[in-house]
């Protein structure tokens, strides 16, 4: 499996890996047996990791770039993204995932 991405995009599914391990390790084998909750709590905390990575790199400049030969000035703008899908738009996929594993028992 190939996971595509651009910028900070990589920080969703480490994000989570690291949710779902940690919430695996914290909890015994017989609460999470047979539920799908860690994995939906799992989603919502990604989803707002998501969410604070697109938010702080809004503030962030973008990087200008000046030609010494001709003196144009070129903006480069950020693109941060996972499979091709902006990281700002992961947290409501997310947060839908996190609403389908709890629904489906």
């Amino acid at each position: 499996m190939f996971l595509i991405w651009s910028g900070l995009g990589f920080v969703i599914p480490l994000s989570l890996f690291a949710c779902v391990t940690i919430l695996e390790a914290a909890c015994s084998e017989a609460i999470t047996k047979g539920h799908n909750w860690p994995y939906a709590v799992s989603c919502v905390f990604t989803g707002l990791i998501a969410k604070a990575v697109a938010n702080w790199r809004v503030k962030q400049p973008n990087k200008r770039l000046q030609d010494p030969a001709t003196g144009q000035t070129i903006i480069v703008l950020r693109n941060d993204a996972l499979f091709f899908i902006p990281v700002k738009y992961w947290t409501p996929i997310l947060m839908v995932a996190a609403i389908l594993l709890m629904a489906n028992p």
